[in-house]
């Protein structure tokens, strides 16, 4: 277990070295969420170091080789952005450790 977050509907998010997990505690329902590589809509890798989740209740997912993916929660689709040596505003590295939302509610720190 590398982290877990507590989102806005009470669910727990797990990052792992073997993927994400969300664990309904009420429930006790546990789904994983994995790199998929002929699935570009799910998580970018499968090493995730941080979790946040934005004002919009989007995840944003921090991994190992795999950028950032954001998880849409209520479609389970993932947008991952990765490193892209054409576009100059793409992320510097695929290796991302943490991710932070500033007190403005943004997501201007990528780490």
């Amino acid at each position: 277990m590398q982290c877990i977050l507590v989102d806005k509907d009470n669910m727990f998010w797990i990052g792992t070295w073997e993927g994400l997990a969300k664990f309904n505690l009420k429930t006790q329902d546990l789904k994983w969420f994995n790199n998929n590589t002929v699935n570009p809509k799910s998580l970018g890798g499968d090493m995730v170091f941080s979790l946040a989740e934005d004002e919009s209740g989007n995840l944003w997912i921090a991994s190992a080789n795999g950028g950032v993916s954001v998880l849409n929660k209520s479609t389970s689709v993932f947008k991952v952005y990765k490193n892209n040596t054409i576009h100059q505003k793409s992320i510097s590295s695929n290796r991302i450790m943490s991710i932070l939302i500033d007190s403005r509610k943004n997501m201007d720190w990528i780490i």
